[in-house]
């Protein structure tokens, strides 16, 4: 059905930007000052990344998923601060991106 041709779609996705050179800054913040705490322990930005690469409901996703789904929400919803993501300039980043896969769980 159609949701099976659209995890098909998104895999291949996947595998199409980790075939391609990627230079992906994620930063905290933009040029202010950002919060060290907020974050359980952590900070609003570290409790974010933390969350979403133990929670995110996909086995493999994309450091854009990543910030999309769990980092910019959780980060401006909880602080005045704003992540960003983007390619670094003149590094060679060639369209890619950082593709995370959970590792199999130990029987």
């Amino acid at each position: 059905g159609p949701a099976g041709a659209m995890d098909d779609d998104r895999m291949l996705a996947l595998q199409r930007l980790s075939d391609r050179k990627s230079r992906i800054l994620i930063t905290s913040g933009n040029d202010t000052p950002v919060a060290d705490n907020g974050g359980g322990g952590h900070s609003v930005f570290a409790r974010a990344l933390l969350t979403g690469l133990s929670e995110f409901p996909e086995d493999a996703f994309s450091a854009r998923e990543l910030f999309n789904d769990f980092i910019l929400p959780m980060v401006v919803g909880r602080s005045a601060q704003e992540p960003q993501y983007r390619a670094i300039e003149k590094s060679g980043h060639d369209g890619g991106d950082i593709v995370f896969v959970k590792a199999a769980a130990s029987p």
